[in-house]
Protein backbone atom coordinates (compact mmCIF):
# COMPACT_ATOMS: atom_id res chain seq x y z
CA UNK A 1 0.00 0.00 0.00
CA UNK A 2 2.80 2.42 0.85
CA UNK A 3 4.46 1.61 -2.44
CA UNK A 4 1.21 2.27 -4.31
CA UNK A 5 0.74 5.63 -2.61
CA UNK A 6 4.34 6.58 -3.35
CA UNK A 7 4.02 5.66 -7.02
CA UNK A 8 0.76 7.64 -7.23
CA UNK A 9 2.45 10.70 -5.71
CA UNK A 10 5.39 10.47 -8.10
CA UNK A 11 2.96 10.07 -11.01
CA UNK A 12 1.15 13.28 -9.99
CA UNK A 13 4.50 15.05 -9.67
CA UNK A 14 5.32 14.13 -13.25
CA UNK A 15 1.90 15.33 -14.46
CA UNK A 16 2.18 18.75 -12.78
CA UNK A 17 5.78 19.15 -13.89
CA UNK A 18 4.65 18.47 -17.46
CA UNK A 19 1.95 21.12 -17.11
CA UNK A 20 4.60 23.55 -15.86
CA UNK A 21 6.60 23.00 -19.06
CA UNK A 22 3.49 23.62 -21.19
CA UNK A 23 2.50 26.92 -19.58
CA UNK A 24 4.15 30.28 -19.02
CA UNK A 25 4.09 33.04 -16.46
CA UNK A 26 2.51 32.69 -13.05
CA UNK A 27 0.70 29.50 -14.00
CA UNK A 28 4.05 27.80 -14.60
CA UNK A 29 5.23 28.69 -11.08
CA UNK A 30 2.02 27.33 -9.55
CA UNK A 31 2.51 23.98 -11.28
CA UNK A 32 6.21 23.91 -10.32
CA UNK A 33 5.40 24.60 -6.67
CA UNK A 34 2.71 21.92 -6.75
CA UNK A 35 4.99 19.28 -8.26
CA UNK A 36 8.25 20.00 -6.42
CA UNK A 37 7.31 21.64 -3.10
CA UNK A 38 3.97 20.00 -2.33
CA UNK A 39 3.67 16.56 -3.86
CA UNK A 40 7.27 15.39 -3.30
CA UNK A 41 7.27 16.37 0.41
CA UNK A 42 3.87 14.69 0.80
CA UNK A 43 5.25 11.47 -0.70
CA UNK A 44 8.29 11.67 1.57
CA UNK A 45 6.10 12.36 4.63
CA UNK A 46 3.85 9.46 3.74
CA UNK A 47 6.85 7.11 3.71
CA UNK A 48 8.58 8.52 6.79
CA UNK A 49 5.50 8.84 9.00
CA UNK A 50 3.80 5.55 8.06
CA UNK A 51 1.07 7.23 5.97
CA UNK A 52 0.07 9.58 8.83
CA UNK A 53 1.03 12.83 7.14
CA UNK A 54 -0.43 15.03 9.89
CA UNK A 55 2.35 13.89 12.24
CA UNK A 56 4.79 15.98 10.22
CA UNK A 57 3.27 19.07 11.88
CA UNK A 58 3.48 17.71 15.47
CA UNK A 59 6.34 19.68 17.05
CA UNK A 60 6.34 17.46 20.17
CA UNK A 61 6.79 14.24 18.23
CA UNK A 62 10.27 12.74 18.98
CA UNK A 63 10.95 12.20 15.29
CA UNK A 64 10.47 15.93 14.73
CA UNK A 65 13.04 16.82 17.41
CA UNK A 66 15.73 14.35 16.42
CA UNK A 67 18.63 16.09 14.59
CA UNK A 68 19.70 12.70 13.26
CA UNK A 69 16.78 12.81 10.81
CA UNK A 70 17.79 14.47 7.56
CA UNK A 71 14.58 16.55 7.33
CA UNK A 72 15.12 18.10 10.79
CA UNK A 73 17.37 21.17 11.09
CA UNK A 74 18.21 22.28 14.67
CA UNK A 75 18.40 26.04 15.27
CA UNK A 76 20.37 27.01 18.35
CA UNK A 77 20.31 30.75 19.07
CA UNK A 78 22.74 32.42 21.49
CA UNK A 79 19.89 33.18 23.83
CA UNK A 80 16.70 31.18 24.36
CA UNK A 81 15.71 27.58 23.86
CA UNK A 82 16.75 25.68 20.72
CA UNK A 83 14.02 24.79 18.22
CA UNK A 84 13.82 22.46 15.28
CA UNK A 85 12.87 23.29 11.70
CA UNK A 86 11.01 20.52 9.85
CA UNK A 87 11.91 20.90 6.15
CA UNK A 88 8.98 18.75 5.00
CA UNK A 89 6.43 20.70 7.03
CA UNK A 90 7.90 23.99 5.87
CA UNK A 91 7.69 23.02 2.18
CA UNK A 92 4.12 21.73 2.53
CA UNK A 93 2.88 24.83 4.37
CA UNK A 94 4.74 27.14 1.96
CA UNK A 95 3.35 25.48 -1.16
CA UNK A 96 -0.24 25.36 0.15
CA UNK A 97 -0.14 29.02 1.13
CA UNK A 98 1.40 29.96 -2.23
CA UNK A 99 -1.19 28.07 -4.30
CA UNK A 100 -4.23 29.28 -2.31
CA UNK A 101 -2.97 32.87 -2.18
CA UNK A 102 -2.24 32.90 -5.91
CA UNK A 103 -5.74 31.64 -6.73
CA UNK A 104 -7.38 34.22 -4.46
CA UNK A 105 -5.31 37.13 -5.79
CA UNK A 106 -5.92 36.09 -9.40
CA UNK A 107 -9.67 35.95 -8.77
CA UNK A 108 -9.68 39.37 -7.08
CA UNK A 109 -7.57 40.87 -9.89
CA UNK A 110 -9.97 39.45 -12.49
CA UNK A 111 -13.04 41.07 -10.90
CA UNK A 112 -11.17 44.34 -10.28
CA UNK A 113 -10.11 44.49 -13.92
CA UNK A 114 -13.75 44.15 -14.98
CA UNK A 115 -14.45 47.31 -12.99
CA UNK A 116 -11.55 49.17 -14.59
CA UNK A 117 -9.12 48.79 -11.66
CA UNK A 118 -5.80 47.21 -12.55
CA UNK A 119 -3.84 45.19 -10.00
CA UNK A 120 -0.24 45.20 -11.18
CA UNK A 121 2.13 42.26 -10.93
CA UNK A 122 4.15 44.29 -8.41
CA UNK A 123 1.10 44.57 -6.15
CA UNK A 124 0.29 40.91 -6.58
CA UNK A 125 3.83 39.88 -5.66
CA UNK A 126 3.94 42.07 -2.52
CA UNK A 127 0.57 40.84 -1.27
CA UNK A 128 1.33 37.22 -2.10
CA UNK A 129 4.75 37.05 -0.46
CA UNK A 130 3.62 38.92 2.64
CA UNK A 131 0.80 36.40 3.13
CA UNK A 132 2.96 33.37 2.30
CA UNK A 133 5.93 34.31 4.51
CA UNK A 134 3.70 35.57 7.34
CA UNK A 135 1.59 32.42 7.16
CA UNK A 136 4.66 30.19 7.31
CA UNK A 137 5.88 31.98 10.40
CA UNK A 138 2.50 31.68 12.13
CA UNK A 139 1.68 28.08 11.16
CA UNK A 140 5.17 26.77 11.88
CA UNK A 141 5.53 28.97 15.00
CA UNK A 142 8.96 30.10 13.94
CA UNK A 143 10.72 32.39 16.41
CA UNK A 144 12.07 35.24 14.34
CA UNK A 145 13.82 37.10 17.16
CA UNK A 146 16.91 34.89 17.16
CA UNK A 147 17.14 35.32 13.42
CA UNK A 148 16.75 39.10 13.59
CA UNK A 149 19.20 39.47 16.48
CA UNK A 150 21.68 37.17 14.80
CA UNK A 151 21.80 39.19 11.61
CA UNK A 152 23.56 42.17 13.20
CA UNK A 153 26.08 43.70 10.85
CA UNK A 154 25.05 41.29 8.10
CA UNK A 155 21.86 43.34 7.63
CA UNK A 156 23.93 46.41 6.79
CA UNK A 157 25.93 44.50 4.20
CA UNK A 158 22.71 43.04 2.81
CA UNK A 159 21.20 46.52 2.60
CA UNK A 160 24.11 47.79 0.50
CA UNK A 161 23.92 44.71 -1.72
CA UNK A 162 20.19 45.21 -2.31
CA UNK A 163 20.40 48.99 -2.72
CA UNK A 164 19.43 49.07 -6.42
CA UNK A 165 16.78 46.40 -5.96
CA UNK A 166 15.10 48.35 -3.15
CA UNK A 167 15.39 51.59 -5.10
CA UNK A 168 13.64 49.98 -8.06
CA UNK A 169 10.92 48.64 -5.76
CA UNK A 170 10.11 51.90 -4.00
CA UNK A 171 10.40 54.01 -7.16
CA UNK A 172 7.97 51.69 -8.92
CA UNK A 173 5.55 51.96 -6.00
CA UNK A 174 5.82 55.76 -6.05
CA UNK A 175 5.16 55.94 -9.80
CA UNK A 176 2.17 53.67 -9.44
CA UNK A 177 0.79 55.67 -6.51
CA UNK A 178 1.05 58.86 -8.56
CA UNK A 179 -0.69 57.18 -11.48
CA UNK A 180 1.89 58.51 -13.94
CA UNK A 181 1.07 55.72 -16.40
CA UNK A 182 -0.57 52.31 -16.53
CA UNK A 183 -0.30 49.16 -18.60
CA UNK A 184 -1.46 49.87 -22.13
CA UNK A 185 -0.32 53.50 -22.12
CA UNK A 186 2.12 54.88 -24.69
CA UNK A 187 4.97 56.79 -23.03
CA UNK A 188 8.15 58.59 -23.99
CA UNK A 189 11.10 58.53 -21.59
CA UNK A 190 13.07 61.76 -21.17
CA UNK A 191 14.37 63.55 -24.24
CA UNK A 192 15.34 60.31 -25.97
CA UNK A 193 13.56 58.67 -28.87
CA UNK A 194 12.42 55.79 -26.65
CA UNK A 195 8.67 55.54 -27.19
CA UNK A 196 6.78 52.40 -26.32
CA UNK A 197 3.59 50.85 -25.02
CA UNK A 198 3.68 49.66 -21.41
CA UNK A 199 2.75 46.00 -21.30
CA UNK A 200 4.13 44.98 -17.89
CA UNK A 201 5.05 46.71 -14.62
CA UNK A 202 6.77 44.73 -11.91
CA UNK A 203 8.79 45.38 -8.78
CA UNK A 204 12.08 45.82 -10.66
CA UNK A 205 11.33 47.31 -14.07
CA UNK A 206 8.80 48.49 -16.61
CA UNK A 207 8.62 46.73 -19.98
CA UNK A 208 7.77 48.55 -23.20
CA UNK A 209 7.10 47.39 -26.75
CA UNK A 210 8.06 49.95 -29.41
CA UNK A 211 6.54 50.71 -32.79
CA UNK A 212 9.20 48.43 -34.29
CA UNK A 213 7.93 45.55 -32.07
CA UNK A 214 11.08 45.65 -29.97
CA UNK A 215 10.91 44.94 -26.23
CA UNK A 216 12.66 47.42 -23.92
CA UNK A 217 13.11 46.81 -20.19
CA UNK A 218 13.67 50.01 -18.19
CA UNK A 219 14.59 49.83 -14.46
CA UNK A 220 12.13 51.75 -12.31
CA UNK A 221 14.88 53.86 -10.71
CA UNK A 222 15.73 55.30 -14.14
CA UNK A 223 12.08 56.16 -14.76
CA UNK A 224 11.97 58.02 -11.46
CA UNK A 225 14.83 60.28 -12.56
CA UNK A 226 13.48 61.05 -16.05
CA UNK A 227 10.72 63.17 -17.51
CA UNK A 228 7.90 60.87 -18.68
CA UNK A 229 5.56 61.93 -21.45
CA UNK A 230 2.34 59.89 -21.41
CA UNK A 231 0.34 60.09 -24.62
CA UNK A 232 -2.84 58.70 -23.02
CA UNK A 233 -3.17 61.25 -20.21
CA UNK A 234 -5.05 63.29 -19.22
CA UNK A 235 -7.11 62.69 -22.37
CA UNK A 236 -7.17 59.23 -23.97
CA UNK A 237 -7.21 60.99 -27.38
CA UNK A 238 -3.99 62.56 -28.52
CA UNK A 239 -3.38 64.99 -31.34
CA UNK A 240 -1.24 64.55 -34.43
CA UNK A 241 -0.18 67.15 -36.98
CA UNK A 242 0.57 66.83 -40.67
CA UNK A 243 1.71 69.57 -43.04
CA UNK A 244 1.30 69.99 -46.77
CA UNK A 245 2.09 72.84 -49.15
CA UNK A 246 0.06 73.96 -52.15
CA UNK A 247 0.53 76.44 -54.96
CA UNK A 248 -0.28 80.14 -54.56
CA UNK A 249 -2.76 79.72 -57.42
CA UNK A 250 -5.01 77.50 -55.27
CA UNK A 251 -7.36 79.45 -52.97
CA UNK A 252 -7.03 78.54 -49.25
CA UNK A 253 -10.80 78.06 -48.91
CA UNK A 254 -10.74 75.29 -51.52
CA UNK A 255 -7.65 73.60 -50.08
CA UNK A 256 -8.99 73.69 -46.52
CA UNK A 257 -12.31 72.19 -47.56
CA UNK A 258 -10.61 69.32 -49.38
CA UNK A 259 -8.28 68.60 -46.44
CA UNK A 260 -11.08 68.84 -43.87
CA UNK A 261 -13.25 66.44 -45.87
CA UNK A 262 -10.44 63.89 -46.05
CA UNK A 263 -9.88 64.08 -42.28
CA UNK A 264 -13.58 63.80 -41.45
CA UNK A 265 -13.96 60.73 -43.67
CA UNK A 266 -10.93 58.92 -42.28
CA UNK A 267 -12.39 56.15 -40.03
CA UNK A 268 -9.55 56.21 -37.49
CA UNK A 269 -9.76 59.98 -36.90
CA UNK A 270 -11.96 61.09 -33.99
CA UNK A 271 -14.96 63.22 -34.93
CA UNK A 272 -14.99 65.01 -31.57
CA UNK A 273 -13.03 67.20 -31.25
CA UNK A 274 -13.31 67.88 -34.99
CA UNK A 275 -10.13 68.01 -37.10
CA UNK A 276 -8.62 71.45 -37.71
CA UNK A 277 -6.95 72.84 -40.83
CA UNK A 278 -4.89 76.03 -40.49
CA UNK A 279 -2.88 78.22 -42.83
CA UNK A 280 0.42 78.62 -41.02
CA UNK A 281 2.96 80.00 -43.49
CA UNK A 282 3.41 81.74 -46.82
CA UNK A 283 6.65 80.08 -47.85
CA UNK A 284 9.00 80.74 -50.73
CA UNK A 285 7.38 78.13 -52.92
CA UNK A 286 4.06 77.22 -51.31
CA UNK A 287 1.30 78.07 -48.87
CA UNK A 288 1.77 75.67 -45.96
CA UNK A 289 -1.26 74.16 -44.23
CA UNK A 290 -1.29 72.23 -40.97
CA UNK A 291 -3.83 69.50 -40.26
CA UNK A 292 -4.50 68.68 -36.63
CA UNK A 293 -6.54 65.61 -35.77
CA UNK A 294 -7.07 63.28 -32.82
CA UNK A 295 -6.73 59.49 -32.64
CA UNK A 296 -7.09 57.02 -29.78
CA UNK A 297 -4.31 54.54 -30.59
CA UNK A 298 -0.78 55.91 -30.80
CA UNK A 299 0.45 52.63 -32.25
CA UNK A 300 -1.62 53.26 -35.40
CA UNK A 301 -0.49 56.86 -36.03
CA UNK A 302 1.93 55.93 -38.82
CA UNK A 303 -0.65 53.91 -40.70
CA UNK A 304 -3.26 56.65 -40.28
CA UNK A 305 -0.83 59.34 -41.47
CA UNK A 306 0.04 57.20 -44.50
CA UNK A 307 -3.65 56.78 -45.35
CA UNK A 308 -4.34 60.51 -45.03
CA UNK A 309 -1.33 61.61 -47.09
CA UNK A 310 -2.12 59.07 -49.81
CA UNK A 311 -5.71 60.31 -50.06
CA UNK A 312 -4.48 63.91 -50.19
CA UNK A 313 -2.34 63.17 -53.26
CA UNK A 314 -5.24 61.65 -55.16
CA UNK A 315 -7.69 64.36 -54.05
CA UNK A 316 -5.29 67.12 -55.11
CA UNK A 317 -4.87 65.47 -58.50
CA UNK A 318 -8.63 65.24 -58.94
CA UNK A 319 -9.38 68.84 -57.90
CA UNK A 320 -6.41 70.28 -59.77
CA UNK A 321 -4.52 71.44 -56.66
CA UNK A 322 -0.78 71.68 -57.25
CA UNK A 323 1.86 70.56 -54.74
CA UNK A 324 4.90 72.71 -55.63
CA UNK A 325 8.45 71.74 -54.75
CA UNK A 326 11.65 73.79 -54.85
CA UNK A 327 13.51 71.58 -57.33
CA UNK A 328 14.93 72.62 -60.66
CA UNK A 329 15.08 69.78 -63.17
CA UNK A 330 17.35 70.29 -66.19
CA UNK A 331 16.46 68.05 -69.12
CA UNK A 332 19.46 67.59 -71.41
CA UNK A 333 17.45 66.33 -74.35
CA UNK A 334 16.88 67.25 -77.95
CA UNK A 335 13.59 68.89 -78.81
CA UNK A 336 12.64 66.00 -81.06
CA UNK A 337 13.25 63.51 -78.26
CA UNK A 338 11.12 65.50 -75.84
CA UNK A 339 8.31 65.82 -78.35
CA UNK A 340 8.50 62.09 -79.10
CA UNK A 341 8.26 61.17 -75.41
CA UNK A 342 5.35 63.54 -74.92
CA UNK A 343 3.60 62.07 -77.93
CA UNK A 344 4.08 58.53 -76.60
CA UNK A 345 2.73 59.54 -73.20
CA UNK A 346 -0.32 61.18 -74.79
CA UNK A 347 -0.97 58.04 -76.81
CA UNK A 348 -0.76 55.95 -73.65
CA UNK A 349 -3.27 58.21 -71.89
CA UNK A 350 -5.60 58.20 -74.91
CA UNK A 351 -5.47 54.40 -75.06
CA UNK A 352 -6.40 54.17 -71.38
CA UNK A 353 -9.23 56.67 -71.83
CA UNK A 354 -10.60 54.65 -74.75
CA UNK A 355 -10.61 51.52 -72.59
CA UNK A 356 -12.22 53.30 -69.65
CA UNK A 357 -14.92 54.76 -71.90
CA UNK A 358 -15.82 51.22 -72.89
CA UNK A 359 -17.08 50.52 -69.37
CA UNK A 360 -20.78 51.36 -69.06
CA UNK A 361 -20.60 52.80 -65.48
CA UNK A 362 -17.80 55.18 -66.45
CA UNK A 363 -19.45 56.16 -69.69
CA UNK A 364 -22.72 57.03 -67.93
CA UNK A 365 -21.38 58.96 -64.95
CA UNK A 366 -17.94 60.42 -65.70
CA UNK A 367 -16.95 63.44 -67.73
CA UNK A 368 -13.92 63.71 -70.02
CA UNK A 369 -11.98 65.42 -67.24
CA UNK A 370 -12.72 62.55 -64.87
CA UNK A 371 -11.62 59.95 -67.42
CA UNK A 372 -8.39 61.88 -67.94
CA UNK A 373 -7.86 61.87 -64.16
CA UNK A 374 -8.36 58.11 -64.05
CA UNK A 375 -6.10 57.46 -67.03
CA UNK A 376 -3.22 59.58 -65.73
CA UNK A 377 -3.35 57.95 -62.29
CA UNK A 378 -3.53 54.34 -63.50
CA UNK A 379 -0.78 52.15 -64.87
CA UNK A 380 -0.63 49.30 -67.33
CA UNK A 381 1.23 46.04 -66.91
CA UNK A 382 1.73 43.13 -69.29
CA UNK A 383 1.38 39.62 -67.85
CA UNK A 384 2.74 36.45 -69.43
CA UNK A 385 0.48 33.46 -69.98
CA UNK A 386 -0.39 31.82 -66.65
CA UNK A 387 1.16 34.62 -64.57
CA UNK A 388 -0.80 35.62 -61.48
CA UNK A 389 -2.58 38.96 -61.62
CA UNK A 390 -4.30 38.47 -58.24
CA UNK A 391 -3.67 35.97 -55.49
CA UNK A 392 -6.36 34.42 -53.35
CA UNK A 393 -6.29 35.85 -49.83
CA UNK A 394 -4.95 39.28 -50.79
CA UNK A 395 -6.81 42.35 -49.54
CA UNK A 396 -8.59 44.08 -52.43
CA UNK A 397 -7.39 47.63 -53.07
CA UNK A 398 -7.79 48.27 -56.81
CA UNK A 399 -9.95 47.88 -59.90
CA UNK A 400 -8.46 45.95 -62.84
CA UNK A 401 -9.40 46.48 -66.51
CA UNK A 402 -8.27 44.03 -69.20
CA UNK A 403 -7.20 45.98 -72.32
CA UNK A 404 -5.53 43.19 -74.31
CA UNK A 405 -5.69 39.41 -74.16
CA UNK A 406 -7.71 37.78 -71.42
CA UNK A 407 -7.61 36.61 -67.81
CA UNK A 408 -8.91 33.47 -66.12
CA UNK A 409 -10.59 33.34 -62.69
CA UNK A 410 -9.66 30.13 -60.87
CA UNK A 411 -12.74 29.43 -58.75
CA UNK A 412 -12.69 26.94 -55.85
CA UNK A 413 -15.18 24.65 -57.62
CA UNK A 414 -12.80 24.17 -60.58
CA UNK A 415 -14.48 26.54 -63.02
CA UNK A 416 -12.33 29.05 -64.93
CA UNK A 417 -14.46 31.95 -66.19
CA UNK A 418 -12.73 34.06 -68.83
CA UNK A 419 -12.45 37.85 -68.61
CA UNK A 420 -11.84 39.28 -72.06
CA UNK A 421 -10.59 42.65 -73.24
CA UNK A 422 -12.84 45.54 -72.24
CA UNK A 423 -14.03 43.86 -69.03
CA UNK A 424 -12.96 44.45 -65.46
CA UNK A 425 -12.65 42.63 -62.13
CA UNK A 426 -11.72 43.38 -58.53
CA UNK A 427 -14.82 45.39 -57.61
CA UNK A 428 -15.64 43.17 -54.61
CA UNK A 429 -12.37 43.82 -52.84
CA UNK A 430 -12.39 47.46 -53.98
CA UNK A 431 -15.72 48.22 -52.29
CA UNK A 432 -15.51 46.01 -49.24
CA UNK A 433 -11.76 45.79 -48.56
CA UNK A 434 -12.28 42.03 -48.26
CA UNK A 435 -9.90 39.24 -49.14
CA UNK A 436 -9.74 37.93 -52.67
CA UNK A 437 -11.76 34.73 -52.97
CA UNK A 438 -10.03 33.36 -56.09
CA UNK A 439 -6.81 33.52 -58.09
CA UNK A 440 -6.76 35.47 -61.36
CA UNK A 441 -4.13 34.54 -63.98
CA UNK A 442 -3.37 35.71 -67.51
CA UNK A 443 -4.82 33.62 -70.33
CA UNK A 444 -2.94 31.61 -72.93
CA UNK A 445 -2.25 34.70 -75.06
CA UNK A 446 -1.16 36.78 -72.06
CA UNK A 447 -2.89 39.95 -70.91
CA UNK A 448 -2.41 43.69 -70.54
CA UNK A 449 -4.19 45.00 -67.45
CA UNK A 450 -4.81 48.60 -66.33
CA UNK A 451 -4.80 48.96 -62.54
CA UNK A 452 -6.73 51.83 -60.92
CA UNK A 453 -5.92 52.41 -57.25
CA UNK A 454 -8.56 52.32 -54.51
CA UNK A 455 -7.79 55.87 -53.36
CA UNK A 456 -8.35 57.17 -56.89
CA UNK A 457 -11.72 55.42 -57.08
CA UNK A 458 -12.70 56.71 -53.62
CA UNK A 459 -12.38 60.28 -54.90
CA UNK A 460 -14.78 59.49 -57.76
CA UNK A 461 -17.19 57.61 -55.47
CA UNK A 462 -17.41 60.62 -53.14
CA UNK A 463 -18.04 62.93 -56.09
CA UNK A 464 -20.50 60.66 -57.91
CA UNK A 465 -22.63 58.66 -55.43
CA UNK A 466 -24.59 57.16 -58.35
CA UNK A 467 -21.37 55.61 -59.63
CA UNK A 468 -20.77 53.97 -56.27
CA UNK A 469 -24.34 52.68 -56.18
CA UNK A 470 -24.00 51.11 -59.63
CA UNK A 471 -20.73 49.39 -58.70
CA UNK A 472 -22.41 48.03 -55.57
CA UNK A 473 -25.22 46.59 -57.66
CA UNK A 474 -22.70 44.95 -60.01
CA UNK A 475 -20.84 43.54 -57.01
CA UNK A 476 -24.02 42.04 -55.56
CA UNK A 477 -24.90 40.50 -58.91
CA UNK A 478 -21.48 38.91 -59.27
CA UNK A 479 -21.71 37.50 -55.78
CA UNK A 480 -24.67 35.46 -56.91
CA UNK A 481 -22.56 33.96 -59.71
CA UNK A 482 -19.87 32.71 -57.32
CA UNK A 483 -20.20 29.24 -55.78
CA UNK A 484 -21.37 29.27 -52.17
CA UNK A 485 -18.58 29.23 -49.64
CA UNK A 486 -18.07 25.88 -48.04
CA UNK A 487 -19.20 25.92 -44.42
CA UNK A 488 -16.62 25.37 -41.78
CA UNK A 489 -16.53 21.69 -40.93
CA UNK A 490 -16.84 21.74 -37.20
CA UNK A 491 -17.66 18.05 -36.96
CA UNK A 492 -20.24 16.55 -34.70
CA UNK A 493 -21.22 18.50 -31.66
CA UNK A 494 -19.35 17.10 -28.70
CA UNK A 495 -21.22 16.72 -25.46
CA UNK A 496 -19.77 18.86 -22.62
CA UNK A 497 -19.29 15.71 -20.53
CA UNK A 498 -17.16 14.16 -23.31
CA UNK A 499 -15.17 17.40 -23.58
CA UNK A 500 -14.47 17.26 -19.85
CA UNK A 501 -13.35 13.63 -20.15
CA UNK A 502 -10.99 14.48 -23.03
CA UNK A 503 -9.53 17.44 -21.16
CA UNK A 504 -9.03 15.34 -18.02
CA UNK A 505 -7.39 12.56 -20.03
CA UNK A 506 -5.03 15.05 -21.68
CA UNK A 507 -4.22 16.60 -18.29
CA UNK A 508 -3.48 13.22 -16.69
CA UNK A 509 -1.31 12.03 -19.55
CA UNK A 510 2.34 12.07 -18.32
CA UNK A 511 3.93 12.39 -21.76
Amino acid sequence: MRLLLSLSGIYLCIIFFRQALRHKGERRFVFLVTSLFLLLPLVAASLLYARNILQVFDRELPANRDPANWWIVPVTPEQGEPWFLNILATLIIFSLLYIVTDLLISSVAFFMKKRGIELLSMHKALIKWCIVLGGCVLFLRINLWPVILGMGAASIVLGFALKEMLENLFTGMALDTEGAFHSGDWIRIGDSETIGKVYEKNWRSTKLVTLEDECITVPNRLLGAEKILCYNKPNPLFARQLRVGTSYNDPPVKVKEVLRTILMREPAVAKAPPPLVKTIEYGDFAIVYEMKYWIDDYGEHRRIADSIMTKIWYAFKFYGIEIPFPIRTVHMKERDQIEHEQEENDKEVEAKIACLQGLAPFRRHLRARDLDFLARNSFRKRYAAGEHVLLKGEIGDALYLVTEGSCLVLLPDGRKPRIGAGHYFGEMGLLGGRQRTADVVAGEEGAVVVRTDKHCMDVLFRTYPDLLQEFEQIRDARKQELPPEAPVQSGMRVHPFLKAIRYTADFLRPW
